[in-house]
């Protein structure tokens, strides 16, 4: 990659549409030379899948390869870097540097890298249920807490609703509020969660098999950690909430068992 010179991935084009960036893709080059020049990397053209960060692939000095991630700020990924901090590689990649002036992020790179969700469901479940409750560390501050994650839920789910021009019937709409307050009324001793493990952010590496990227930290009950993988499937799904040792009072087994439909 030539000096201050890269394209910008297609799937980040959609930041042009703001103001704020506008001002982010403006200032990616410079931002990016300045994290090779203060970590001392040797960059390749960036990832082309990235929707909200500019990821790169790199080379640190003593020939160790990386990924250096420009993040655009957002609230959800404000605390990403000290959850890596905090689970220091057991289960999800390393955090080598970050910097925060510049949203920026130097980790582990995942070799051969391909996603979990290209894997059989059942090979998927057993990874799943040895990663999880390695993650499941004590979540104190600076991490937001599903409670006051989950009020905002509640705020803004009706109106979305309303401007998506009603997509569904207001039953499931009413359903998901009371989901999310009864959530709300019930955390759980609170453990670091990951707002977004889905199948393509477990991705196969060498020094463990699987490690998990690009987390959304939470803290809350361990209960919430069990749900954003719909990609394994009901059944799949519900045999991750068995395997795992048994949740607190049976809640999300009895409460929000994934049914076949």
């Amino acid at each position: 990659m030539e000096h201050n010179v890269f394209d910008i991935p297609r799937r980040l084009k959609w930041l042009e549409a703001s103001a704020e960036g506008r001002a982010w893709l403006r200032d990616l080059p410079a931002r990016v030379q300045a994290c090779v020049d203060q970590w001392a990397l040797r960059p390749e053209p960036p990832y082309t899948e990235s929707y909200v960060s500019l990821v790169l692939p790199v080379t640190q000095s003593d020939q160790t390869p990386a990924v250096l991630k420009l993040q655009f700020p957002h609230p959800e990924s404000e605390h990403e870097a000290e959850a890596l901090r905090r689970w220091n590689g057991q289960g999800a990649v390393r955090l080598f540097a970050d910097e925060p002036k510049y949203y920026a992020l130097l980790i582990e790179k995942c070799e051969p890298g391909d996603p979990l969700s290209g894997i059989a469901r059942d090979e998927a479940l057993e990874a799943l249920t040895e990663i999880l409750p390695r993650l499941w560390i004590e979540a104190d501050k600076p991490f937001v807490s599903l409670h006051e994650e989950s009020a905002k839920w509640a705020e803004h789910l009706p109106s979305s609703w309303e401007r998506a021009g009603r997509p569904f019937e207001m039953e499931l709409l009413d359903s998901a509020l009371q989901a999310i307050h009864d959530l709300r009324e019930s955390p759980g001793q609170p453990v670091l969660v990951n707002q977004d493990l889905h199948g393509d952010n477990v991705l196969r590496a060498q020094r463990e098999r699987w490690l998990v990227i690009d987390p959304k930290p939470l803290g809350s009950g361990r209960d919430y950690g069990h749900s954003p993988r719909p990609w394994l499937g009901p059944s799949s799904l519900n045999a991750l909430w068995t395997s795992m040792s048994k949740p607190r009072a049976g809640f999300a087994m009895r409460d929000y068992r994934i049914q076949p439909v």
